[in-house]
C-alpha cells in the first residue's frame, strides 16, 4: 500500500524530471553524437531515493503528463531555448 508520503515524493520527483528536461542537452565529442541530458539524472535520482518499487512511478507519471498535455512541455522547452546562451543566428 502506498502512503500519502510516498505519493508526495512520487509527484515531487516527477516534477524534478520535468524541470531537468528544460536544461539543454550537450554532446561530448567522443560519444559519437549521443546527447547527454539532465533528465536522465532525475530518473536515476528517483530510483535511488524512492527505491525500485516506487522509483518507477515518477517517470510513468511524467510520461502520462507528457501524453496528456504535450503543448505545455513544448512551450516550456521553447522558452528555455530562447533564454539559453546557445542561440543560433540565421
Amino acid at each position: 500500500m502506498t502512503s500519502t508520503r510516498d505519493l508526495v515524493r512520487i509527484a515531487l520527483f516527477a516534477a524534478l524530471i520535468a524541470v531537468l528536461g528544460l536544461i539543454p542537452k550537450f554532446d561530448l565529442p567522443f560519444t559519437a553524437g549521443v546527447p547527454i541530458t539532465a533528465q536522465t539524472m532525475g530518473v536515476m535520482l528517483a530510483g535511488l531515493f524512492l527505491g525500485a518499487r516506487n522509483g518507477f512511478w515518477p517517470s510513468r507519471f511524467f510520461f502520462l503528463l507528457l501524453r496528456l498535455a504535450p503543448r505545455c512541455f513544448l512551450a516550456a522547452a521553447e522558452a528555455s531555448a530562447f533564454f539559453s546562451a546557445q542561440r543560433s543566428v540565421f
